[in-house]
């Protein structure tokens, strides 16, 4: 197991990691358990939309991939960098998703649009992790050398 994702709501669990799966855990309500394949290497994170609508799933492969949370139907997908991508997050407005990368960069997608807005640079290693701040116009990262980052998102949005 490499990453975990509880949707807002609380009904579904969804887990994945080395075997390049994803697995749908429902933990209440009604629905069905999945395991979803696509992803050709490992996966290193998952994220839930905060409308409980979509998954991201991104990992080692250098692809971002967006499932339908309800089916486990993927909808699309996009090599987001040239190296691994270690993290993701949606905004808390589920406008934004960020992406961290073995590249040393963090980018920043439009979730309807599809569109690349930014790339931040500064990381002298590997970025393990992103996380936005509550009013989605800040974005944290932390990467290989132990340092944690600030960006400005909100001329990007």
């Amino acid at each position: 197991m490499r990453s975990l994702a509880v949707s807002s709501d609380g009904t579904t669990l969804v887990s994945a990691g080395h075997d390049a799966t994803i697995r749908f855990h429902r933990l209440k309500g009604q629905g069905t358990n999945h395991v979803l394949t696509g992803h050709e290497a490992e996966i290193h994170a998952v994220a839930i939309s905060p409308n409980n609508w979509l998954l991201a799933s991104a990992g080692a492969d250098q692809t971002v991939r967006f499932w339908k949370l309800n089916s486990g139907r993927q909808i699309t997908q996009f090599q987001a960098h040239k190296a691994p991508i270690n993290g993701l997050t949606f905004s808390p407005d589920g406008k934004l998703l960020a992406t961290a990368s073995n590249d040393k960069t963090i980018r920043l997608w439009h979730v309807e649009q599809g569109k690349l807005l930014s790339i931040f640079e500064g990381h002298q290693g590997w970025v393990w992790t992103v996380a936005f701040a509550p009013d989605s116009r800040r974005l944290v990262s932390g990467g290989w050398a132990g340092k944690i980052k600030v960006w400005d998102c909100a001329a990007e949005q």
